[in-house]
């Protein structure tokens, strides 16, 4: 964790970790009695904010992450679809409207949090997993996210979609301030090296100022980082 300081350049470790690893790690329900999870029905609006830890579960079409400022995250859990039920594209366009009416609710909102995250460090990080790379609207999603990324300058890491056309990583992350850590479990998934990490996810790339760890050992982001 850091101390707050104007202008302060940070890395974030992410660690990949095991089943057991992650429940020697993570205290979920804990975490969700003090409402820091962002859980069903995964909008925006469920989202943990400014927290110095937090959690979410059962990533898979759904987009997931976080922007930090190496005190405190905004942790959400997006599905793309604004009813799960009846599927209804989360990015339509309202009648009558050029814009995308849920987009544009997730925009404001992390652009706001973003602007709060800024007053402690303006050089903020960030970080994306869950999604179905066969899924459009997952897809879409998850392009947007980017885009506000870069748009508000915030480098940002990435272990996104399947990388077997049959399979669709259910995926875990925590944030934890204090060592300014994201760890990440693949559940029902055996990802103990880089090659496992490629055959797990479909778009990998790890920033230059983050550290790649899997089960606590350091890999170079170069060994992983996909074009």
């Amino acid at each position: 964790m850091i101390s707050p300081t104007h202008n302060l350049r940070f890395s974030s470790r992410i660690n990949i970790v095991l089943d057991e690893q992650w429940l020697e790690t993570v205290d979920y329900e804990k975490l969700k009695a003090t409402y820091q999870t962002a859980d069903i029905p995964w909008k925006i609006a469920d989202r943990v904010s400014l927290a110095t830890e937090a959690a979410t579960q059962g990533a898979s079409i759904c987009n997931a992450g976080g922007i930090t400022n190496g005190l405190k995250t905004t942790l959400f859990h997006l599905c793309p679809y604004s009813h799960l039920w009846n599927q209804r594209s989360l990015l339509r366009k309202a009648r009558g409207s050029s814009t995308d009416e849920g987009w544009h609710e997730i925009k404001k909102t992390l652009e706001n949090d973003i602007e709060q995250l800024k007053k402690d460090n303006p050089q903020l990080r960030a970080f994306l997993t869950g999604g179905k790379s066969g899924d459009r609207d997952s897809v879409r999603l998850r392009d947007c996210l980017a885009k506000l990324f870069k748009n508000a300058d915030i480098p940002f890491s990435i272990l996104w979609g399947s990388a077997s056309p049959s399979g669709l990583p259910i995926v875990n992350i925590h944030y934890e301030a204090t060592s300014d850590t994201w760890t990440v479990q693949v559940e029902n998934a055996e990802v103990e090296s880089p090659k496992a990490l490629q055959q797990t996810f479909s778009k990998i790339h790890i920033d230059d100022g983050d550290e790649l760890f899997i089960n606590g050992k350091k890999v170079s982001p170069k060994e992983v980082n996909q074009a």
